[in-house]
């Protein structure tokens, strides 16, 4: 019988990253360098915001088409008002 392969799940390109200032290459959840714990959805062609006060390297963490992967607790909606 033949085996069936699973496809394996989308993964964001691990290069893909941009720094403060300059416009988002890709919709998706980027971590700041600096400060890990800083996550954020950013849209593609939205300028690249600071953290932490300062300019940073982001790095793309998953795609807009891909759950994040992110802390077991999020960030509820009532703890913004």
């Amino acid at each position: 019988m033949k085996k069936r392969h699973l496809a394996a799940p989308p993964t964001p390109d691990l290069a893909e990253s941009s720094r403060t200032g300059y416009q988002c290459p890709k919709s998706g959840w980027w971590l700041a360098r600096e400060d890990p714990g800083d996550a954020r959805f950013i849209t593609k062609g939205d300028v690249m915001p600071a953290s932490g006060g300062g300019p940073v390297l982001w790095i793309m963490k998953a795609t807009a088409d891909m759950q994040y992967p992110g802390p077991a607790t999020p960030l509820q909606a009532s703890s913004l008002a």
